[in-house]
């Protein structure tokens, strides 16, 4: 895969992130004491931080400016059509922070990336009930001669959870 580079936003003129996950400056000129000097860009070294995600320190002398970024961050905003759009995070597919590829990055919704990470990375199953015991709920609640109650019994969830099922409150999607 070939490296493109694109410009960091509010850092334009100075660094450059890739596609790869990669963060360099750029050529410039800094004042020194005899008037200015040009400062070789090079590809920067990147820091993690105690929850694991890689970030950089970006400076801009002219306008006094410092601020940390999230690799992970610059590449969405960058190289994905929805980088920057508001209620949306960043998620790596593979789990691996370190991995800052754009083609490991996608943006989820935040309840979408809560439930990917619960279920994918803790290994909690969140749901009660599967489509198939949905489906035999729905059919034994419709035949009549039984109560929310002996119905959750069965299941071992309250009637609170049947009740919801039946009336398709939950499981909407299950016919």
């Amino acid at each position: 895969m070939e490296e493109i580079w694109k410009p960091i936003k509010g850092f334009e003129h100075l660094y450059q992130v890739s596609n790869m996950g990669r963060i360099k400056s750029l050529d410039r000129y800094v004042k020194n004491g005899n008037g200015r000097r040009i400062v070789r860009g090079k590809i920067l070294s990147l820091r993690h931080n105690s929850t694991g995600y890689l970030f950089v320190t970006l400076y801009d002398s002219e306008n006094s400016k410092q601020r940390d970024i999230y690799v992970h961050k610059a590449v969405a905003d960058a190289f994905l059509d929805n980088g920057q759009t508001p209620g949306l995070t960043v998620d790596h597919r593979d789990n691996d922070t370190f991995n800052n590829c754009a083609a490991n990055l996608r943006m989820l919704s935040q309840s979408e990336n809560s439930a990917r990470w619960r279920r994918e990375i803790k290994g909690w199953d969140t749901t009660k009930l599967k489509p198939s015991q949905v489906r035999w709920i729905r059919y034994r609640y419709s035949l009549g001669g039984v109560s929310y109650k002996v119905l959750a019994e069965c299941f071992q969830v309250s009637w609170r959870t049947i009740q919801k099922v039946v009336k398709r409150d939950t499981w909407k999607n299950i016919i």
